[in-house]
């Protein structure tokens, strides 16, 4: 008599592009395999669809300085709102400014970043980051009358269109009641 783990089992898996696979000849051990692995695939990141049906992995990068979960580029480089921040705080003074008590030789991660500016400072360039990309103060309120400007725009055209549009109803309204008086 087989035991449990060895009974044999059909597997049905459902493909990225919607086919069927189906395997017959499996173990219940191997499927409880197969199965952690595809769970542990899947929650490797989140997923997305992009508009076909399909889902696709959604690639989540760490951030390059601290190993964070990271939210975008900031200044040329995949960082965490901590560390963007933090550069843009630190990047324009010069580096004598900061000590390192373990000469120069700080880890950074998530944990120890708030630890040692200097090593933190030091890894934000060694990553790449841009200390050309900060915004000066007046670049950020040319750039926020900007965003202003724009926004004030578009919404002066959809108001315009909304306009348009209500004219064109009002009158289409108009022609068939006339339409409808004209044929009594």
């Amino acid at each position: 008599m087989s035991s449990n783990s060895d009974r044999a089992t059909s597997m049905v898996e459902v493909m990225d592009d919607g086919s069927i696979s189906m395997d017959d000849d499996i173990t219940e051990v191997d499927y409880k395999q197969q199965s952690r692995t595809h769970t542990a695939r899947s929650s490797a990141g989140s997923t997305s669809s992009n508009g076909t049906g399909t889902k696709r992995q959604k690639d989540i990068s760490p951030c390059y300085v601290c190993g964070a979960k990271a939210n975008g580029y900031n200044f040329d480089q995949i960082t965490c709102e901590s560390c963007k921040a933090f550069f843009r705080r630190n990047a324009l003074k010069s580096m004598e400014k900061f000590r390192c008590r373990n000469n120069d030789s700080c880890v950074v991660t998530s944990v120890t970043r708030k630890r040692c500016k200097r090593c933190r400072l030091a890894k934000c360039f060694q990553v790449g980051m841009r200390k050309e990309w900060i915004l000066t103060d007046e670049e950020k309120t040319l750039k926020r009358q900007k965003i202003v400007r724009n926004r004030m725009i578009k919404q002066q055209a959809q108001l315009s269109l909304q306009q348009q549009t209500n004219a064109t109803v009002h009158s289409t309204l108009q022609i068939n009641t006339k339409t409808i008086e004209v044929s009594f």
